[in-house]
């Protein structure tokens, strides 16, 4: 049987984008919003529903803003980090989030925390914590996750002393046996120079790698092990110190070279004394931190 045809027949036709499609109806005109605005929309809708997800994993967890940064931040993770095994990345970025006090002391953080953000299983989460554990960065508690250990006052003078006890022996023996400055104590002193002062992070890394490099220049390997163990302590101790006094920066960058300029003489005696001021526990810093027991007044 022939269709009928004329006016009031049904076009069972359509076209779309210039294109005819056989056998479909044609829906009514109406006006569409552009793309444009399309998009605006679906943008607006996404925000607003991870900001009402936000407030209430805040409001049920806990959750402090500065650990929501935290795991923004992870988008612009560097490339090279990306490359490395997972359960490295993991402690890396737990660390430097201590460091950097986004993972304050007295917090605890989460396992699930960790894994959803990095996007990883809870194994190498785990390892990373157990190895941030055996470097005093967290407390593990059963049941309750790991706890943020805080620096206490004691912590950094009995870390200063152990600091001196090493470095004060490798400053004799560069001075007595006129052991060669490395090159690289120098750049390194080039390199904070440059460096702002708003990045404690960056600065506290360099120190490290600055102090280090002249305990090693005695070529002791045991004890250039035994310094590297203290490099997690020192460098919260550093970040503390800095934190809480912003302006020993100024006076560190001037012993630090002021003890070259004493190393390239081979003068222990002016060398050692640099040393001891470098390392003298502040009590203003220590004024502030939990746990005091300071040292008596000489």
């Amino acid at each position: 049987m022939r269709r009928p045809t004329g006016q009031n027949s049904m076009n069972h036709s359509r076209q779309v984008h210039g294109l005819t499609f056989p056998g479909a109806s044609r829906a009514p005109q109406r006006t569409r919003p552009s793309l444009l605005m399309r998009h605006v929309y679906v943008a607006n809708f996404l925000m607003s529903t991870a900001n009402s997800a936000w407030h209430h994993v805040e409001k049920e967890y806990g959750f402090r803003d500065d650990t929501l940064m935290a795991m923004i931040e992870l988008q612009d993770e560097p490339a090279e980090e990306r490359g490395r095994p997972t359960r490295e990345r993991v402690y890396l970025y737990v660390r430097e989030q201590i460091l950097r006090g986004r993972f304050v002391g007295g917090s605890f953080v989460e396992e699930e925390q960790i894994s959803s953000a990095l996007g990883v299983s809870r194994t190498p989460v785990r390892e990373a914590f157990h190895r941030l554990e055996a470097e005093r960065f967290i407390d593990l508690l059963p049941r309750r996750g790991a706890l943020v250990r805080q620096v206490t006052a004691q912590e950094l003078i009995d870390l200063y002393e152990a600091r001196r006890m090493i470095e004060s022996h490798a400053i004799s023996r560069i001075c007595r046996e006129e052991i060669p400055l490395p090159a690289e104590m120098s750049t390194i002193l080039a390199q904070l120079d440059e460096r702002p002062e708003g990045d404690y992070f960056g600065r506290i890394e360099l120190n490290r790698d600055f102090h280090f490099a002249m305990v090693a220049a005695v070529g002791n390997v045991v004890l250039s092990e035994l310094y590297q163990s203290l490099g997690a302590r020192q460098q919260r101790v550093a970040m503390t110190a800095i934190s809480t006094d912003p302006s020993r920066i100024a006076r560190i960058r001037k012993e630090h070279h002021a003890l070259i300029e004493a190393l390239s003489e081979y003068d222990e005696a002016k060398a050692l004394g640099i040393l001891e001021q470098h390392l003298r526990p502040i009590m203003g810093v220590l004024s502030q931190l939990p746990n005091r027991t300071a040292p008596e007044s000489p």
